[in-house]
């Protein structure tokens, strides 16, 4: 009878983070996304028509999720911008203190 009532529940959507390959619920990560002109923005509502990413909000994901060269292959943009980056995170980090 167990198996009835586990199909009847609702799933939640599951994402991995792109840092530590961990997969959790949407809910439970940060979307980050890249526009055309490399400036990286935090997607709060998932509804940004961009390329987006999912980071756990905690110190060892946003710490080891700072360097640039991550970003440009997750968003597929060679110019993405290190000061650009860096900016972002040094952001983030203020949030998660």
């Amino acid at each position: 009878m167990t198996g009835s009532s586990s199909r009847n529940m609702k799933s939640q959507p599951e994402r991995s983070c792109v840092i530590c390959r961990k997969r959790a619920a949407k809910t439970d990560l940060l979307r980050v996304v890249c526009t055309n002109e490399g400036v990286m923005l935090v997607d709060s509502e998932s509804k940004m028509q961009m390329r987006g990413a999912y980071i756990h909000l905690d110190k060892s994901c946003v710490a080891r999720a700072s360097a640039a060269r991550i970003w440009r292959h997750v968003f597929r943009k060679p110019r993405l911008e290190e000061e650009s980056v860096r900016k972002f995170f040094l952001q983030l980090n203020e949030l998660i203190k």
